[in-house]
């Protein structure tokens, strides 16, 4: 009986402690199930971590020239044009007095670069190692007048820095004439058909050429008038027709083949502005002329490279197609305005086409 008994308690006991070791096990899995629960919504309203300036690409100053500043890390140089601030000697000494390194560089939406080369030239905002904009504190500050030429979608920044400055309403961006937009008609008016004839007054050649001036100043090649006596010029636009004499040529280079004259006339003419600075490598040009007698033709492409023949940036090497006639031609830029003289091609080498620099005439003659 006592055998019995004890047998019952010992169940009882192994029962009980079964259910306690299971109660205890199923409270640790519920609680181990909300810990892991807790910790998810932990991780889902933990604030994201922002990136910060310290994680932006930094840069050094490597040299300042007026409102450019070349800039350069390990991976990079590049060329910075302020955008809004004048190119002034004030500007260049405010730079160099008040930038602190290092650098971050920030781009409009327009003026952001495809891709980062080394030596390649974009507009941008530049920013110091306190967060400062660079091109703000200019304008700010007084030192710089607010230019226009890059503003884009930035002026609304730079209008608030500039209580005193004249500054045009938003309207008058966005109308603003697109750089491609220079005029053909212009652009014919001012350029000509070249025809060279000998003493006996029998035609040898032909080529192209514009004028530079109103009041009858023109320009080609000297290879285009060589060997000639008499030479007749058929405008694009007008179609009018004018002779020239040995008397109107004013002044030659043969190894820099071109050749500048004077029209003996009282026509107020249509002409061409000069630039004021010399391409770069990639820019848009465009060539005007009269390839094989083909009046009135135009051509594009980009610039190739620039050429040195005796040490002063001579050539401008373009590979928009030109052709026997088209020299003389006038090269220009998305503003119409004359970069370089359609001078030659390499016969050997597809699209490697030559201009003149009208730098090196300008200089001689400045019209």
């Amino acid at each position: 009986m006592s055998n019995d008994m004890s047998l019952k308690s010992f169940r009882v006991c192994w029962v009980f402690f079964v259910f306690l070791l299971l109660t205890s096990c199923t409270s640790r899995h519920e609680e181990s199930g909300n810990d892991r629960e807790n910790r998810k919504v932990e991780r889902r309203t933990e604030p994201s971590k922002k990136r910060t300036s310290k994680d932006a690409e930094t840069f050094s100053i490597h040299d300042i020239n007026g409102n450019e500043l070349t800039v350069k890390n390990r991976r990079y140089k590049l060329i910075i044009e302020l955008i809004g601030v004048n190119n002034t000697r004030d500007v260049e000494r405010y730079i160099q007095e008040n930038l602190s390194e290092p650098l971050r560089i920030v781009t409009d939406s327009k003026h952001e670069p495809r891709r980062k080369v080394n030596g390649i030239r974009f507009p941008a905002y530049v920013l110091d190692q306190f967060g400062n904009c660079i091109n703000s504190s200019l304008i700010k500050e007084k030192i710089s007048g607010i230019n226009e030429e890059f503003l884009y979608d930035s002026l609304y920044e730079f209008k608030k820095y500039a209580a005193q400055a004249q500054v045009p309403e938003v309207v008058e961006v966005e109308e603003e004439k697109d750089d491609d937009d220079f005029s053909i008609d212009e652009l014919r008016q001012a350029t000509f058909k070249v025809e060279n004839y000998d003493k006996y007054g029998n035609a040898q050649g032909m080529g192209s050429g514009f004028f530079v001036s109103s009041s009858g100043y023109g320009v080609s090649n000297h290879h285009v008038f060589d060997g000639g006596m008499k030479w007749r010029i058929f405008t694009c636009g007008e179609e009018k027709v004018y002779t020239i004499e040995p008397d109107d040529i004013i002044g030659w280079s043969e190894p820099l083949d071109y050749i500048v004259f004077k029209l003996n006339t009282t026509d107020e003419l249509p002409f061409l502005p000069i630039s004021k600075s010399i391409p770069e490598q990639g820019d848009d040009i465009f060539v005007y002329g009269n390839p094989k007698g083909l009046t009135c033709t135009l051509t594009k492409g980009v610039v190739s490279a620039i050429r040195d023949k005796y040490g002063d940036n001579e050539y401008i090497q373009i590979d928009a197609a030109i052709s026997p006639g088209s020299s003389g031609s006038p090269i220009i830029n998305k503003k119409g305005e004359v970069v370089a003289i359609a001078t030659m091609k390499q016969l050997d080498c597809e699209n490697c086409n030559f201009g003149m620099n009208i730098e090196v005439i300008k200089e001689d003659y400045p019209y």
